[in-house]
């Protein structure tokens, strides 16, 4: 997983939000953020019109650290991470969309309609982070009608994983970032077995998939991200600094015509 500090997508991801809430606030463009990028310290690698995969990640401050050692699933837990953030919502797509369009369409689909949490409310901006990941360098490393392969051909920390399993005639599938196993502490069996968990909530199977995944598993897939995070002092503070620059452009372009 590839870190960056600030980007084009996670400040735009939570100006989505900002903007569902307050529509009569000033509009930006993701076009105009990404092609000022560099005043504003933002990372622009990801050009606007990429078609990629993505998911985008809300935390919001908890009230008390909790012990985050424990969790049996990362995606619903409601344990803390070291800065005292918790999940909010989250979800993504493995479909490739133009990146402006998508990162804008899953910020509210994450916020808003995350099935395990109640929608995210206004009054919650101030304590939220998003984080948005954007996915590449897929790689099917296992297949059970191509041959198979090798289920472990992945690394911790660098791949998320997808798997895709059959139980009773049942398909399932559930996927993990790639950070997420790094933040759980979860070795590759533990990941495996959380993912059967999470495909099918039926935590006895855990352990009876995992011991006979020759016989349940159809497709394992590893990928790569990278991740960028965007706060909300950091959110508006950029934001701001962007409107301001908007008007006194306008302002100038209109001192011009009346000349």
């Amino acid at each position: 997983m590839t870190s960056i500090n600030n980007s084009v997508s996670s400040f735009y991801a939570f100006y989505s939000l900002y903007k569902h809430f307050y529509p009569e606030k000033p509009e930006v463009t993701f076009k105009q953020i990404n092609d000022t990028a560099s005043l504003y310290n933002l990372d622009n690698s990801f050009k606007p019109t990429s078609k990629t995969s993505l998911f985008i990640t809300w935390n919001i401050k908890a009230i008390a650290p909790i012990n985050h050692h424990t969790s049996s699933d990362s995606d619903s837990d409601s344990s803390a991470d070291e800065e005292g953030y918790k999940l909010r919502g989250c979800i993504g797509t493995f479909a490739k969309l133009p990146l402006s369009s998508g990162v804008k369409k899953y910020s509210l689909i994450s916020a808003l309609h995350d099935s395990r949490f109640p929608p995210i409310k206004s009054n919650e901006l101030v304590n939220l982070k998003v984080t948005c990941n954007i996915l590449h360098t897929f790689k099917t490393i296992y297949d059970k009608k191509n041959s198979g392969g090798d289920i472990f051909d992945w690394e911790i920390g660098k791949h998320g994983i997808e798997l895709v399993f059959e139980y009773n005639g049942i398909q399932c599938s559930a996927t993990f970032l790639p950070d997420v196993m790094v933040e759980q502490h979860w070795d590759k069996e533990q990941t495996f077995k959380y993912l059967i968990l999470k495909g099918s909530n039926e935590t006895n199977l855990m352990s009876i998939i995992y011991k006979n995944w020759k016989k349940y598993f159809v497709q394992v897939i590893r990928y790569e991200g990278t991740k960028s995070t965007c706060g909300y002092d950091e959110f508006l503070c950029t934001y701001e600094k962007i409107v301001t620059e908007n008007k006194d452009a306008k302002n100038d372009s209109n001192k011009k015509i009346a000349m």
